[in-house]
């Protein structure tokens, strides 16, 4: 039998040549057992055919016979990586790290293995390490970013977008970004991202399939279907990622034209594809929405939502195992006791017509809907839905040494002036308010910052909105919100209606203490009279004319982006099929509804 030697080896190796090389290298490595090259170039070439079983032996015995070789470890860690094994890749990985501690490759191949675990805040460690390891490198900063939008640090990911070089990037890595830049709301940079990518053959189809689902979400329907019309069929499609953008962008658009029966088989060609964990989520969750409002599918639409939430939460045990088995009691925030005798400070403070009107409720109560009517008006403007109050109390936190809310009896009038213009500084980043126009500050668990809100603007008007709670309980289940925290307290029907309940107390408890100006609209009420309810808001907030909250549909339309879920609602005309829409999944409110009794009491609802 004759033996190839090194160089033999090393051409076919460069060749890639790998089934001849497999063969060979096996007969070399037969014979002679501890070379390092016969048994790598074995590896390699069993890895490169697809068998990789195979190739973990090889790579196995090489880590044994070179054991302080890092090299041997990642390879051994990467192959268990693709065949699913990851608690032995990262076992691998781990040890190859001890030996070559801060290598960015090795620190982003973990990350990524982390990832594919759903360990976002493991990824997000080691892909920071490997930033910091190679800061020009732009591969594991996309990685950054991403782990920072699964966790809703929308800065965070500004940050590293702002330190690419957006126009060189390689075009798979540019898809990635404008996925990232769709995320964070800045649907421009998505678009560019997107039609530069499409330039590139190899990533033209899944950069189409996400545009048009990006024409979708920004109400431009009609562009979306023409994206699509350009696209093979999904079952033409090869690539399993390419495969999934096209049926969910068509699935998305058939669910816009109320083409049910075609949305319903877009969406179960999509999880019959083996998607990941995160896509069944998604997937399960658009599938829910859609079968909910289907009569006769409610069993269905609940097992579907069902299923979407089991995929959350089997991820967010991986990724916060201390949260997920010890959770805090949810949204409690407003029940905290103020500092005894604090009031706001008038001294300073803006006039009612220089404050923001806060919008605020519990999520899913209508609270896009009147943001986009009050945007209508020509004398107020929304800015979308901003973290900006509890960003104040994060400032307050970090450069005062305060803790809120104890700390509100520590803040000064400079104090305050220095918070009111960090707060109007990160309003002049999404909308630019002329003179005489009030800016609308909608986000519905500002409820829970009342205290916040009344010492920067103790003149400040509010609008709660209110929504039958059982619907809202519904509404909430079948979400695929972004916040892991609001993930897990939405996994179920009781958790939402504990959280509902902590949220309404808390609002009771610190507007029993502070007496604000308040308006509250029921939802069921703007349904049954539009108009009426815009005479209301008008008249509250010292406005002349109710008539442009009439066309807020035209309005939003134009609007484009609008980043919370009812995105697709509020530029049709009112309807009323989510209006009680609870009743017909009464029996699953069963639990439930003991702890929202008191407060169907309180609002006038009935049970």
């Amino acid at each position: 039998m004759t033996v190839v030697d090194d160089a033999t080896l090393i051409a076919l190796l460069q060749q890639e040549r790998w089934s001849e090389l497999e063969q060979v290298a096996h007969r070399r490595v037969e014979i002679e057992p501890g070379s390092v090259l016969a048994l790598f170039a074995l590896a390699t070439a069993r890895r490169e055919c697809g068998r990789l079983d195979a190739a973990v032996e090889a790579y196995a015995r090489l880590a044994a016979l070179e054991p302080w070789d890092p090299a041997h470890l990642q390879n051994l860690a990467a192959v268990e990586r693709q065949l699913g094994r990851r608690g032995d890749a990262e076992t691998h990985y781990a040890a190859a790290l001890a030996l070559l501690p801060g290598d960015p490759q090795l620190l982003l191949d973990a990350g990524l293995l982390a990832l594919d675990d759903a360990r976002v805040f493991d990824a997000r460690e080691r892909f920071d390490a490997a930033v910091r390891a190679a800061p020009g490198w732009a591969v594991p900063l996309v990685f950054l970013a991403r782990c920072q939008a699964e966790l809703c640090e929308d800065d965070q990911v500004r940050s590293c977008l702002d330190r690419l070089p957006l126009e060189q990037l390689p075009a798979d890595l540019g898809v990635e970004v404008g996925t990232l830049a769709a995320q964070i709301g800045d649907t421009e940079l998505a678009r560019r991202q997107w039609e530069r990518a499409r330039r590139d053959p190899a990533s033209h189809d899944r950069a189409t399939a996400l545009l048009a689902g990006l024409h979708e979400r920004l109400n431009q329907v009609d562009s979306a279907r023409a994206l699509l019309a350009s696209l093979p069929v999904p079952s033409a499609v090869g690539d399993a990622v390419i495969r999934q953008e096209i049926l969910q962008a068509t699935a998305a658009v058939a669910a816009r034209d109320r083409r049910v029966d075609a949305a319903v088989e877009s969406y179960a060609a999509l999880l019959a594809s083996s998607p990941g964990e995160a896509t069944r989520a998604r997937i399960g969750f658009d599938l829910g929405r859609l079968l909910v409002d289907q009569h006769g599918r409610e069993s269905e639409a609940l097992a579907t939502l069902g299923a979407a939430h089991a995929c959350q939460v089997s991820m967010l045990k991986r990724a916060m195992p201390a949260f997920v088995e010890a959770p805090p009691e949810p949204l409690t925030m407003a029940l905290a006791d103020l500092p005894e005798g604090w009031m706001p400070l008038l001294q300073g403070a803006p006039a009612a017509d220089a404050s923001p009107v806060f919008v605020v409720g519990f999520p899913r109560s209508g609270t896009t809907l009147l943001e986009q009517m009050l945007d209508a008006h020509p004398a107020l403007a929304s800015m979308d839905e901003r973290t900006f109050i509890q960003d104040a109390i994060d400032d307050m936190q970090r450069d005062h040494g305060l803790i809120y809310p104890d700390g509100l009896a520590g803040l000064d009038t400079r104090d305050l002036d220095r918070l009111r213009a960090r707060y109007f500084e990160r309003v002049a980043t999404q909308v630019a308010l002329t003179p005489g126009v009030r800016l609308v500050d909608k986000n519905p668990l500002n409820i829970l910052r009342l205290p916040m809100m009344a010492a920067l603007f103790p003149n400040a008007r509010y609008i709660l909105a209110l929504r039958h709670p059982c619907d809202v309980l519904l509404s909430c289940y079948m979400q695929n919100f972004r916040s892991p925290v609001f993930q897990y307290l939405c996994r179920d029907l009781p958790s939402i209606a504990t959280a509902y309940a902590n949220a309404m107390q808390g609002w009771m408890h610190t507007t029993d203490m502070l007496s604000p100006a308040c308006l509250t609209v029921r939802y069921e009420d703007l349904l049954d009279d539009l108009e009426g309810t815009a005479t209301k808001l008008a008249r509250f907030l010292d406005l002349p004319d109710a008539h442009p909250m009439l066309r807020y549909q035209h309005h939003a339309q134009a609007k484009g982006y609008i980043s919370t879920p009812s995105y697709a609602q509020v530029v049709q005309p009112l309807n009323r099929k989510a209006a009680y829409r609870w009743k017909r999944f009464a029996a699953a409110f069963e639990e439930a509804m003991p702890t929202l009794q008191p407060w169907l009491q309180r609002w006038g609802y009935e049970s």
